[in-house]
């Protein structure tokens, strides 16, 4: 992440399918991962920094799915993590599998946070627009509604310069990858870009925003 220097980050699955449980502690390096040590945010699917300088990650908080949001303030470079959001709503047997947390790039006070629910296939947008209140802000849950049905939490999300939310993933059947986006404020989604695809090829990265999306 810019102005850290030297701290990196990194947090892996226990399993090679990273769409339920098995996630672990966010771990930080400040020597460009020659040793690291683990945070306090376990179960950690995801981390982003917003333009301040402030680190949010996705953890568990010894659940099974990563549904709170945890702060580290500048410059603390992520050795210091309060919880700031809890995503409690319960959709079946359990929590939201959040799995993608992205800070607008222009707006220090929108992070956004994506899942889809394993057992009824409900998205989930979890998002802020006052995130430097830290446990103060106020999130908002919301059902997106995409020009198709995910196959699984494996969806990848990105906030354009212009506060443009992408969202990419693969539909339902496996036929084919689909890029779709929502203005800042506005609530219905476009599609943008739609692939066939051959098997499963599900966009687990994705595309870094420019200054022209």
């Amino acid at each position: 992440f810019p102005g850290l220097g030297e701290t990196i980050f990194r947090t892996r699955n226990t399993s090679e399918n990273p769409l339920g449980a098995g996630w672990l502690t966010l771990q930080r390096s400040i020597n460009l991962g020659i040793t690291w040590e683990n945070t306090t945010v376990t179960g950690c699917a995801d981390v982003t920094q917003a333009s301040n300088g402030d680190l949010y990650a996705l953890g568990s908080g010894g659940d099974a799915q990563a549904h709170r949001v945890f702060r580290s303030v500048s410059p603390s470079n992520g050795a210091v993590w309060v919880q700031v959001a809890n995503d409690t709503t319960v959709d079946g047997a359990g929590f939201t599998s959040h799995r993608r947390i992205e800070a607008d790039p222009t707006d220090l006070n929108r992070v956004v946070v994506l899942g889809r629910h394993a057992a009824t296939g409900t998205l989930r947008l979890f998002m802020t627009s006052d995130a430097t209140q830290g446990a103060g802000a106020v999130w908002t849950p919301t059902a997106p509604v995409f020009t198709a049905n995910p196959e699984n939490a494996n969806i990848a999300l990105v906030i354009g310069q212009n506060g443009r939310i992408f969202a990419a993933y693969e539909n339902s059947v496996a036929t084919e990858i689909l890029i779709d986006s929502r203005e800042k404020n506005v609530t219905a989604w476009t599609n943008r870009l739609r692939r066939a695809s051959v098997g499963n090829e599900p966009p687990r990265l994705m595309f870094r925003g420019g200054m022209d999306i």
